[in-house]
């Protein structure tokens, strides 16, 4: 991210710059959103999903959580009691001092608990008084992270302020689902991409940069995945209602995949691991 935005302020990209960013301010939004979005998809990380969990409840589940924006924009407020998805949602979004975290590396997914941390007790803060972080970079590499008061002007720049909160935190979504899209669509896509998952982490192993065995609880550890990560994720993207009757699909296909792995996939691990192992013992005698 450092080398992008100094790649980006380079002469060469001085008329991008003036159409993309006019102000400083607005530099430092494009900064926020980037970073944002990349480093929600380390998925390894305890602290980057907490950030990302915080942020979601932020925009979804505390200011109007009937109120979801659309395709054609922002939904009126709905009346009685928000759909079981809303519901569910919520309650794997809830935070707490000691929630569970779902996290993953080299396929295996877990659950870790978390404490309290600084940003989770800003972000409880801001609930109730608005606070506004900025990261600084200065020129000797040091970064400092300052939280000042945000000044409001009535509900109309409150609307404002969460409806931006609410379109990065859709972005940052949208990636990760772009991220393990394969999981998603259809059968055939992920077993394709699952192999190569494998491959490359099975090659890891064999050539000794890498201590874990894929090939062990393979089978358990996809299932664990849509458990913990895949189906929550979908649910997200049905929840924000940006997608409006097709945001569904991701979820309906996600518990498809996961059901058909349950019934099959024992049985096709086990068949990758032999191919798999013929095709590595070939490259790598």
């Amino acid at each position: 991210i450092k080398v992008a935005f100094q790649t980006l302020s380079e002469d060469g990209f001085d008329e991008f710059r003036s159409v993309v960013f006019e102000s400083p301010d607005d530099q430092l939004r494009l900064h926020r959103i980037v970073t944002n979005v990349v480093v929600s998809t380390d998925i390894a990380s305890p602290e980057r999903m907490r950030s990302t969990k915080i942020r979601w409840e932020e925009a979804f589940c505390h200011h109007h959580p009937n109120t979801l924006p659309t395709k054609n924009g922002p939904a009126a407020p709905s009346s009685g009691r928000p759909s079981p998805a809303t519901e569910r949602i919520r309650a794997t979004n809830a935070v707490s001092p000691s929630s569970e975290i779902a996290t993953v590396q080299a396929s295996k997914p877990r659950l870790v608990s978390m404490r309290d941390t600084t940003d989770e007790l800003h972000a409880r803060h801001e609930r109730r008084h608005p606070l506004t972080k900025r990261v600084v970079q200065h020129n000797g590499g040091q970064r400092t992270v300052e939280y000042f008061p945000t000044e409001r002007h009535g509900e109309e720049e409150d609307d404002e302020t969460r409806a931006a909160l609410r379109h990065s935190v859709i972005i940052e979504t949208m990636l990760n689902v772009a991220d393990v899209a394969h999981s998603m669509q259809s059968w055939e896509l992920f077993l394709f991409w699952n192999r190569k998952l494998f491959e490359e982490l099975y090659v890891a192993f064999k050539t000794g940069r890498s201590g874990n065995d894929p090939s062990n609880d393979w089978y358990q550890n996809q299932l664990g995945f849509y458990k913990l990560y895949v189906i929550p994720l979908a649910e997200k993207m049905k929840t924000c209602g940006v997608f409006g009757e097709r945001g569904g699909e991701w979820v309906e296909n996600a518990i498809s995949i996961r059901d058909r792995w349950c019934r099959e996939g024992d049985q096709e691990t086990k068949d990758m691991i032999a191919a798999v192992e013929r095709d590595i013992e070939r490259c790598y005698p």
